[in-house]
This record gives structure tokens, C-alpha cells and sequence, in this order.
């Protein structure tokens, strides 16, 4: 490599339009303020868990997670020094519980969102299996409704009244060592080769939480007090793939979080 072009300047090179940059090493990590999440747990099949999970990972339980977020603040560092706000966006997706020897955590089956430069960063970096999609959260005193559209399809909805009931919850909220796995499939341009990753995210970072709940934010529902809605589309097919036999309850809380680089466990590739 020429002297003349260092790795600073490759770093700040966009191989994006400017009205939606790309990302740089610099980037990371991001970070999401008075984040507010709602995670339905509701239990399927225990054949449908294992087919829905890449083969290194195994099976914990048949208790999955169907969740919406609605994140007002998330900020990063540009190469310039300056830290960039990403607008206001609702994201949602299924988490199944998994492990692959020593970790432990949930696996990122699909997730929606409907902000185009958190889809570049997530499904670039990461690897998140990210649709665009019209994602609506709406709280307003104890009531909540929420819905995901996917090319127009109703792909999920939810609405309902918090009672702070409650409900058996799955013993991973309580685990201080639960992360999050990534299943990442990077194929090269001339198609020679395909690598298959699985990423696993920490629960911490820098020796503190990764995700930080407030604790007095904290809302809980039972089944009775609420409707869950999961269907398939010409498109995606969640209903299919984990069918809901059983709700569960609703857990909500609001949390500040950090997205750092996650660590490679698995990998393999094919050449062809």
C-alpha cells in the first residue's frame, strides 16, 4: 500500500451516498439512550426451536421472545470527532434462547426496523437479520399498541393495558452472563467463496452491564391483559417457522445500552 494512502484515510472513505454514509471502525461503538422495550415471551414448538436454529447453536427452551423497541437516541462517534445522532426509530424481532458451548444467550432469528441507516450499520457490522419495515410502538398512560408492516403485510401486532401482574418469567433475565448471538453470512462479490460467523455479543462491556435497565421502569402484563398477533406474509413467515401454542406475559422496561463489536466462536467456510 502507498505511503500516501494510510489506513485514516480508508477509514473515512463512504462507499455509500452522502444522505446515507457508511460506516467506519470508528463508528463503534454505538449506543442507545431511555431505550424502551416490550418483550413478549410466549412458548412454541421444541422441534420448531431446533429447526430454527443454526447448527452450532443448541436447544435451551421452547419459550421465544417476540419483541418491540422504540429507541429516541442512538449516537456513535464519527471520523471526524463528532458524535452523530441517529433519528428516532421502532424496531422488533424474535430472540430464541441458545447456547453454543460456554456462552449462552439469545439468538437474533428476525428482526424489523424502520430506520435505513441503523439496517446498513446493523446488517454490515453485525450481521442482524434486519428487514425495513413500518414499525409502530405507541404507549400512552397504561395502554400500549404496536405493529409491524413489512412491504405492506401485517407481519405482527400487539395492543393491550399494563397491570403489573405477575406472569412465570424465563430464568435469562436473571443471568448475568445471557448475551446475544449474530449469525453472519458473507459471501465474496465473484462468488468463489461464502464464510458462515457466529458472533456472540457480551453482557458487558468494559467490566459494566452491556444493557442497563431502570429499574423503576419496569411494567409487566399478563396473557388476559393483552392480544399478540404473529402471521406469515408472501414474504417472512414467523408463524411458520415458531408457531405461538402458549402466551406467556409482557415484560417492559426502558434502558440505556452499548453495541460493541461482538466476538467470532464459529466460523466455516465453502469455496465453490
Amino acid at each position: 500500500m502507498s505511503k500516501e494512502f494510510e489506513r485514516v484515510d480508508i477509514a473515512t472513505l463512504r462507499s455509500f451516498p452522502p444522505t446515507c454514509p457508511a460506516f467506519t471502525d470508528k463508528d463503534i461503538p454505538l449506543r442507545r439512550w431511555n431505550s424502551r422495550w416490550y418483550i413478549f415471551f410466549y412458548r412454541t414448538d421444541k422441534d420448531a426451536v431446533r429447526r430454527a436454529l443454526p447448527p452450532p447453536l443448541e436447544y435451551i427452551s421452547d419459550i421465544v421472545e417476540f419483541w418491540w423497541s422504540w429507541n429516541p437516541v442512538t449516537t456513535c462517534a464519527a471520523p471526524n470527532g463528532i458524535t452523530e445522532v441517529v433519528t428516532p426509530f421502532g424496531e422488533a424481532g424474535i430472540t430464541i434462547p441458545a447456547k453454543y458451548k460456554d456462552y449462552k444467550g439469545g439468538y437474533f432469528a428476525y428482526m424489523w426496523l424502520n430506520s435505513d441507516l441503523a439496517l446498513i450499520r446493523g446488517r454490515e457490522i453485525w450481521g442482524y437479520p434486519k428487514y425495513f419495515a413500518q414499525v409502530d410502538v405507541v404507549e400512552y398512560s397504561d395502554n400500549f399498541w404496536m405493529n409491524v408492516v413489512h412491504n405492506r403485510c401485517l407481519v405482527a401486532s400487539a395492543k393491550g393495558k399494563f397491570t403489573n401482574k405477575d406472569f412465570p418469567k424465563p430464568f435469562w433475565l436473571e443471568d448475568p452472563e445471557w448475551g446475544r448471538f449474530v449469525w453472519r453470512t458473507i459471501t465474496e462479490p465473484d462468488g468463489s467463496k461464502t464464510q458462515h460467523v457466529l458472533v456472540f455479543q457480551e453482557p458487558t462491556y468494559k467490566g459494566e452491564r452491556r444493557i442497563k435497565v431502570k429499574q423503576d421502569s419496569i411494567r409487566t402484563a399478563a396473557p388476559e391483559d393483552f392480544d399478540l398477533l404473529i402471521q406469515d406474509t408472501p414474504y417472512v413467515n414467523p408463524a411458520t417457522v415458531l408457531p405461538v401454542r402458549e402466551i406467556i406475559g409482557l415484560f417492559s422496561f426502558e434502558c440505556d445500552l452499548v453495541v460493541p463489536y461482538s466476538k467470532i466462536v464459529w466460523s466455516q467456510q465453502f469455496e465453490f
